[in-house]
């Protein structure tokens, strides 16, 4: 029989940690250390880059790409879709590695080619046509604004008829492209499963978090810093109970407020 009490679901960027950086706050840590919460973390980044947070708070999975693959501890990564359509657009886009410090790759679209950052070790494609503040400073820019970018390949994955969602830009200039049924409620939808009595509370703030905030069996806890889809989302479920946005920042003092509230 499980000893949880809750399903803590936590996005990473803006949330647990500051946005592009991995170490979570004391006050945070301090208070999920002692929780009797299953605690988990769902992010747009890699397994390995949501392990490095999740365990600093003692996370049991973390689900990593947008809910495109998953890993509980001990045990081996799991995707939840197909990701084929992901290598056909980087086919067609003629995606080439070019540099590994920062991490970028040449794409070529409408005729012409330019470098942009990318994640590495991810299945889904992140892009960025700029640096990235404290993570890759000293990336030079694209040819390209983030506009265009997601423009023509719209066009490529509309003419290939890719089952693609293209997610962003983020906050950070991030832009996701995660092949269809890829979002972060798969987290839910898989532990759920397992442990079907849990309260679920998800701790958001951007687009990417949408599917997970809407989930019906979500308590949805966001933030100032949250985006205006998240934003309309909370309000809807402040009204039936089921949300509240703080004042402040997760990362600041936001989440350990709300963290707070729940474990008192």
């Amino acid at each position: 029989m499980s000893t949880f009490t809750n399903l803590y679901i936590f996005d990473a960027d803006g949330v647990l940690v500051e946005p592009n950086q991995t170490a979570v706050p004391k006050s945070v840590l301090k208070i999920l250390r002692k929780s009797n919460a299953l605690k988990v973390v769902a992010s747009g980044k890699s397994l390995e880059r949501c392990w490095e947070i999740g365990n600093q708070i003692n996370a049991e999975a973390v689900f990593g790409e947008n809910g495109a693959v998953y890993q509980f501890r001990g045990d081996s990564p799991r995707h939840t879709v197909d990701m084929t359509a992901i290598a056909t657009l980087k086919t067609l886009i003629h995606f080439r590695v070019t540099h590994i410090d920062p991490p970028q790759a040449t794409i070529t679209l409408n005729g012409k080619t330019s470098r942009m950052l990318y994640e590495p070790g991810k299945d889904i494609l992140t892009l960025w046509t700029r640096a990235v503040s404290g993570r890759w400073d000293s990336f030079e820019g694209s040819l390209w604004e983030e506009s265009f970018v997601i423009e023509k390949m719209r066009e490529i994955i509309r003419r290939k008829s890719l089952n693609i969602n293209i997610v962003g830009p983020h906050s950070d200039g991030g832009i996701d492209f995660n092949p269809y049924g890829v979002d972060k409620s798969q987290s839910i939808k898989i532990l759920k499963e397992m442990f079907p009595a849990l309260p679920v509370f998800v701790f958001v703030d951007g687009d990417n978090d949408k599917e997970l905030a809407e989930h019906p069996d979500a308590f949805v806890v966001t933030f100032s810093n949250a985006t205006e889809t998240i934003m309309n989302i909370a309000r809807q479920k402040i009204e039936r109970g089921m949300g509240r946005v703080l004042g402040k920042p997760g990362y600041q003092s936001g989440l350990t407020e709300a963290l707070k509230n729940l474990e008192s």
